[in-house]
């Protein structure tokens, strides 16, 4: 898997949080969290009620609830673990306020599926921030 560097994961978390300024109190959603890093911080922000760090693959909700758990971060800090897939998000019309979806929009199947099944969960303003390389998703024009 790509690494960030250190530079990197700061700067997204920089960005994400100035994204998710609307989302303080609210439900916020790493999706394909991989070892949660970014969940982890936004839980130890305390700005929000709920986090919840998704990836559809096992092994790497695994390594998530390792880190979790030597930083001593979980369900008390309103972090909390759930398999799930962009393309079929498990939460209900409406219920999220942002998400962050870091390095992950290129690994799917569908995009324009997955962008549908988040939009479906965000509540009107909710905001997604998306990120991945220029050389692993070619550019498209999505209308919905």
């Amino acid at each position: 898997p790509m690494q960030y560097d250190y530079h990197e994961q700061e700067d997204d978390f920089r960005i994400a949080m100035e994204a998710a300024e609307g989302a303080s109190g609210g439900i916020v959603v790493d999706l394909g969290c991989g070892d949660a890093m970014m969940a982890r911080r936004f839980a130890q922000s305390s700005q929000f009620r709920r986090v919840f760090a998704v990836d559809i693959m096992w092994n790497e909700l695994q390594a998530a609830r390792l880190k979790a758990e030597h930083e001593v971060t979980g369900p008390a800090d309103g972090l909390l673990l759930l398999r799930g897939d962009a393309q079929n998000m498990p939460f209900d019309e409406g219920q999220v306020d942002f998400v962050w979806w870091g390095l992950g929009i290129h690994k799917v199947e569908d995009v324009r599926v997955a962008l549908q099944s988040i939009c479906r969960a965000l509540r009107p303003g909710g905001r997604l921030v998306a990120t991945t390389r220029p050389f692993l998703l070619a550019p498209f024009e999505l209308r919905m």
